[in-house]
């Protein structure tokens, strides 16, 4: 089971029946216009993700999943979700990851996780849709 996500309008406050998860993606999509997070924020967001990967990793599991929409937040902390994919190394399980997130040699490593971790702080850093990579915005020195 998975603890709850913040609301993106009220946090743990939130109404039922107008609830909104806060995950990275509706984040990254907020007000209904794409954008990039402020610098401070991706670092923030990038280590919390990182120091749980690690610990997902050193403990022989793989997400397989990695992307905005399975980052959620709770308390304003990041949080890897989607934890029903959560698997150790083996090849023959069945990959739902979008192929724009996929790394080339599979889903099923820890190396895949990590390379579905850069496309997500690709997407946060520019606030281009993954699709883009490895276009950078005309203002990224800004």
């Amino acid at each position: 089971m998975m603890e709850l996500a913040d609301d993106m309008e009220l946090g743990r406050d939130f109404n039922p029946n107008l609830y909104k998860p806060k995950t990275l993606k509706n984040e990254l999509e907020r007000c209904g216009q794409r954008r990039r997070l402020p610098a401070k924020k991706c670092v923030d967001i990038a280590l919390a993700l990182a120091r749980g990967l690690q610990i997902l990793h050193e403990s022989g599991f793989t997400h397989r999943d990695l992307r905005p929409s399975n980052i959620i937040f709770v308390n304003d902390i990041p949080k890897l979700a989607d934890i029903d994919l959560l698997a150790g190394h083996d090849a023959a399980l069945t990959s739902y990851i979008p192929k724009d997130y996929a790394a080339p040699e599979g889903s099923h490593s820890s190396q895949a996780d990590i390379y579905s971790f850069g496309k997500t702080l690709y997407e946060m850093c520019t606030g281009l849709p993954v699709k883009a990579f490895p276009t950078l915005p005309s203002d990224i020195r800004h």
